[in-house]
């Protein structure tokens, strides 16, 4: 029983939302946030924003291929508010629910405190 406890505690997540199109340093605050706040929460996040350091210089097919083979190692997705407005977000649930990938937002997610 504890090691199932500790397995659920340690969820690896990764974090889905808008990225293209917006201005950078407001990117990084929202995913920045959002990891911080699913750490509270005693989740492992995975911060999409974090694998590309220099995000200029990645095409939106590489990073998408990368983020993709980063979520197929993740338990779940957590989706921001403005997931749905993302065309690379929406691939990334796609690929989430064919994963069978549990999907949570900020409505749904369960504090394993």
């Amino acid at each position: 029983m504890l090691f199932i406890l500790k397995t659920i505690t340690m969820m690896k997540i990764y974090i889905a939302g808008k990225i293209t199109g917006l201005q950078f340093s407001h990117v990084k605050v929202k995913f920045d946030h959002a990891e911080r706040w699913l750490k509270t929460l005693h989740y492992n996040p995975v911060n999409p924003v974090n694998l590309f350091p220099d995000a200029k210089n990645v095409e939106w097919d590489q990073a998408m291929a990368v983020c993709l083979q980063v979520l197929k190692n993740c338990d779940a997705i957590y989706l921001l508010p403005d997931w749905s407005d993302s065309r690379g977000a929406r691939e990334e649930v796609k690929y989430a629910l064919s994963l069978n990938m549990p999907i949570f937002n900020e409505h749904n997610i369960i504090n394993h405190a």
